[in-house]
């Protein structure tokens, strides 16, 4: 480039701004392509996702061999529970110390009331 020593600064800057505006521009319009392209995928994908979703939600809720095992489940737990609660507070009924604790608590109470 046979650059004239005579250039003023002003003048070598506006020609190296005009050299730089078109790439510039082709920047800002690629990436402006690249997040329209973004934010459409970006709405299909989530509304795939919601459908995928609501779909499989609804199949695992209405089939019926799913929610008789969750059922039978909660029903065994429940019972099992129960049943284990039961047995530990007949082993901690039938502790002597507590029988005496709790004899010795109601005669003081009643003692209590009586006055």
């Amino acid at each position: 480039m046979g650059e004239n020593k005579s250039d003023s600064v002003g003048t070598i800057f506006m020609r190296e701004v005009a050299r730089a505006t078109p790439w510039g521009l082709m920047i800002i319009v690629v990436v402006l392509i690249c997040l329209g392209f973004f934010n459409y995928t970006g709405r299909k994908l989530i509304s795939y996702a919601q459908q995928n979703a609501a779909n499989t939600v609804r199949q695992i809720a209405t089939d019926q061999v799913f929610v008789e095992g969750v059922k039978r489940n909660i029903k065994e737990g429940i019972e099992y529970t129960l049943t284990k609660a039961g047995w530990e507070i007949r082993s901690i009924l039938k502790d002597p110390e507590l029988k005496q604790d709790m004899k010795e608590a109601l005669e003081y109470t009643g003692e209590k009331i009586r006055k």
